[in-house]
């Protein structure tokens, strides 16, 4: 008997694809959603950024790209900082 997939799992994987996906077509340059599931999945800031360095390297270059690519680290540093002190609410 085959084993039904777990439907968390099947949904972080489709999350995943959709994430990485838009980043690669041009659809979604906006990097904050990624960055925000690899902090929150335990990835170092440091690497965060070079694997989204990396994926952006791969986007197509629209007007906007270089900015960007040139905000990924301030975006993963915000991320990680949030991720460390306690919501507001």
């Amino acid at each position: 008997m085959r084993k039904q997939p777990c439907p968390d799992c099947v949904r972080d994987v489709d999350d995943w694809e959709r994430l990485i996906d838009g980043v690669l077509s041009g659809r979604s340059l906006d990097m904050h959603e990624l960055a925000a599931k690899l902090i929150k999945h335990g990835m170092n800031s440091a690497d965060a950024v070079e694997l989204l360095r990396a994926l952006f390297s791969h986007a197509p270059r629209y007007e906007c790209w270089q900015h960007h690519y040139d905000d990924i680290q301030s975006i993963v540093a915000r991320i990680a900082s949030a991720q460390d002190s306690p919501l507001p609410w």
